[in-house]
């Protein structure tokens, strides 16, 4: 029960949709969902699911071209690691959110991170799950990985803690 109740979130945020999975099922249950990714591939199949005056196409790093307070309910699912500035990110998502509204969000757990840094790291004699949390877990910046399944999709993002994100 995460989500607002029908007569709570007049206006909702799918950001960082990709191929508009959750805004096609929020639409089941909310009026007005808009749609938002950085990708344009992405964007163009959305507004295949919703009216295409719903979709817009942002920069996770840039101000979004949503006027201020303007959605009830955002859902940010898997899309801040991709905030090269959290903050900044963060503030823009806080903008355009009415007060009072409802905002939920999901990430990577940073720790999913230590498993890859442990396989390319172990040697013989050296223990890499302490590596990984002293140069790993603990040292934000970037990461570069191919994810899906296929044909694998280069991408990059921001590992960070989870204290990072709980501060932005």
């Amino acid at each position: 029960k995460l989500f607002p109740a029908e007569d709570q979130a007049r206006r909702v945020l799918d950001l960082g949709c990709g191929s508009g999975t959750c805004a096609e099922k929020l639409t089941a249950r909310y009026r007005y969902v808009h749609a938002a990714d950085g990708a344009p591939e992405m964007v163009a199949a959305v507004k295949q699911i919703l009216s295409p005056a719903l979709v817009h196409l942002i920069d996770i790093n840039n101000c979004f071209p949503i006027g201020d307070g303007r959605f009830d309910f955002i859902l940010a699912k898997m899309v801040l690691m991709f905030a090269e500035d959290l903050n900044s990110t963060a503030a823009e998502i806080r903008r355009i959110l009415r007060v009072g509204g409802c905002c939920v969000v999901s990430v990577t757990h940073p720790l999913w991170w230590m498993k890859r840094y442990v396989e390319n790291h172990s040697r013989p004699g050296s223990r890499p799950e302490m590596e990984a949390l002293e140069n790993g877990y603990f040292s934000p910046g970037p990461i570069h990985a191919n994810v899906g399944i296929k044909p694998p999709v280069a991408v990059s993002f921001f590992h960070r803690t989870v204290s990072e994100y709980y501060h932005a």
